[in-house]
């Protein structure tokens, strides 16, 4: 033991007041990061385009964080462009299914297909069961 006192960790400060931020810095980032939450959920209203605005926004958020400034609008988009596309073929899947669901469904209810009261019941329990999510108990 020399007396010194010891040298600070690398990721440790040397003075921590020194890199404190100023109120007005930690406001302006507060409201860019609200403002980043108003435009993905504009985006996202849509539902083709939910997935794609959380994706794009996710970009920006990580395009701050790196470097401590907003990506541009011509990045923001191509990033949204190119999460859009898997979206609307999710999308068109999902409209599909529910086109041959809503003819099975007029199909049976009109007496089209035989054994239709039952048939009508059963396929509505099983489009319910596909459109909840099983909970699992944690005890």
């Amino acid at each position: 033991m020399t007396g010194q006192p010891a040298p600070n960790w690398p990721e440790e400060p040397a003075d921590p007041a020194a890199t404190r931020p100023d109120w007005r810095e930690t406001l302006r980032n507060a409201s860019d990061l609200a403002l980043l939450g108003i435009v993905v959920t504009l985006a996202a209203l849509p539902v083709v385009t939910a997935g794609a605005a959380v994706a794009a926004g996710s970009a920006a958020l990580h395009h701050w964080i790196e470097t401590g400034s907003w990506p541009g609008v011509r990045p923001a988009l191509r990033d949204l462009r190119r999460a859009l596309l898997p979206g609307v073929a999710a999308t068109v899947v999902g409209v599909a299914a529910a086109a041959v669901l809503t003819v099975n469904l007029l199909a049976l209810s009109r007496g089209v297909v035989p054994g239709g009261a039952v048939l009508v019941a059963v396929t509505a329990a099983l489009t319910a069961a596909a459109g909840t999510t099983p909970r699992l108990n944690a005890s």
